[in-house]
């Protein structure tokens, strides 16, 4: 076998390869889009206020994922941003997981936030973080998906890693009247 060919099988092999790999980790799927009644949320976590793309955000989401995996805290972790996580401008953001500070042990800095019921677009994205679509795309999708109904988003945009291969990205709605 010749040098040249060789080297382009290998390649071919690797392409190939890679293509599987990607496939795998969900990166050829696109996020299923839905609107749903959501019942209210009661959270326990964190806040924090000022851009959605501090790396303070990612700090917190790891605090959380800590305790999560710890049992001082139960459920998926969720992430909630009061405003446009796609502007460049200052919001609140919320990051903790399901339930309540009554129903576990104080943990220094947390405290119970609810999220009302309500219309949410849903984006449920199965795919590994890694290949999963970037948010901003996600966002566009769901506001896309409302064109041509009374409804626009709220202003309350809610992220919750169900497991390692499942994100749902929530915006939250409002009739347009």
């Amino acid at each position: 076998m010749s040098k040249k060919l060789y080297i382009t099988l290998t390649f071919l092999l690797s392409g190939v390869l890679i293509l599987i790999w990607y496939s795998s980790l969900g990166g050829f799927t696109d996020p299923k889009i839905e609107r749903v009644d959501k019942r209210a949320v009661q959270l326990v976590g964190k806040s924090y206020k000022g851009l959605s793309t501090s790396k303070e955000i990612g700090v917190l989401m790891d605090d959380i994922r800590k305790h999560i995996k710890e049992k001082s805290l139960e459920g998926d972790l969720i992430v909630v941003y009061f405003g446009n996580p796609d502007q460049e401008e200052p919001i609140e953001v919320f990051v903790g997981a399901e339930g309540s500070t009554s129903t576990i042990p104080p943990i220094n800095g947390f405290y119970n936030k609810t999220i009302e019921a309500g219309k949410v677009a849903r984006a449920t994205i199965n795919s590994y973080s890694v290949v999963a679509p970037n948010p901003n795309k996600v966002n566009e999708m769901l506001k896309k998906s409302l064109e041509g109904s009374n409804l626009k988003p709220s202003g309350i945009y809610m992220e919750r890693y169900i497991s390692k291969k499942e994100i749902w990205t929530e915006v939250y709605l409002t009739e347009v009247l």
